[in-house]
């Protein structure tokens, strides 16, 4: 029979085995050099992330990267309702090119494609452009106007790719902001523009900030920020 001295060493034993055995398996595995050599094997098309059509034209300048160590490359951009555009690198040459855009492209996301090891899809978020015109100021002048108020006015227009113009941007929503104590932007109001594009409001504001106006984003058009307008308080408020 064996001894309670034994019987704990053998204990002791196959509990040390067990616990060597799971630490073990918790160890990550290190990647030989040729399994981080493929992992860091890339083939990529620098593409804007977001592409403004504002014009009959846009022509934005792309580039080839290539870690994988090949001389030549192909991609395909593919996006809205045209045929994809294809592009052929050779990379002893150069590994730039130009990309095409017509101010009729349909917005949406543009992906460049290609059957290259190690290729990595990119995108770009291709949108109409838009602007805005912004001005706030306390009129003193003008009996009908109280000058605790800010008056401010906001224009947004668009542009539209098939008249290959841009067009005010009616019954649309433009935030205000100001400054508060710290310089800091906060919210205002919204506002909605007439038939011209344009939306004017009052505010009661006798002290002095700094103002600006903001479009809504959509689905087709960007947004855009005005420049800021800076107010002078009443009586140097």
């Amino acid at each position: 029979m064996r001894s309670p001295l034994r019987r704990l060493a053998a204990a002791l034993s196959v509990t040390t085995v067990v616990a060597a055995g799971a630490v073990t398996a918790a160890l990550p595995a290190t990647a030989s050099p040729q399994t981080a050599a493929a992992a860091a094997c890339t083939t990529s098309l620098d593409l804007p992330g977001r592409l403004s059509l504002d014009r009959p034209l846009q022509q934005v300048r792309i580039a080839a990267n290539d870690r994988c160590g090949v001389d030549r490359v192909s991609f395909e951009i593919r996006g809205g309702l045209a045929g994809p555009a294809s592009f052929y690198f050779d990379l002893t040459e150069s590994k730039y090119a130009r990309w095409d855009v017509p101010g009729t492209a349909a917005p949406g996301v543009y992906t460049a494609y290609s059957g290259t090891p190690g290729y990595v899809p990119t995108s770009s978020v291709v949108k109409y452009g838009s602007k805005i015109s912004f001005r706030a100021d306390r009129i003193l002048d003008e009996p009908l106007l109280d000058p605790d108020y800010v008056t401010a006015e906001a224009c947004a227009a668009y542009y539209n790719g098939s008249r290959a113009t841009y067009l005010p941007w009616r019954d649309h929503r433009i935030v205000l902001e100001n400054t508060d104590s710290q310089g800091r932007f906060r919210y205002l109001t919204t506002v909605r523009t007439g038939a011209d594009g344009c939306a004017v409001v009052y505010f009661p504001n006798k002290y002095s900030g700094t103002y600006r106006a903001t479009s809504y984003e959509t689905n087709k058009i960007f947004s855009r920020t005005s420049q800021p307008e800076f107010v002078g308080g009443l009586y140097g408020a």
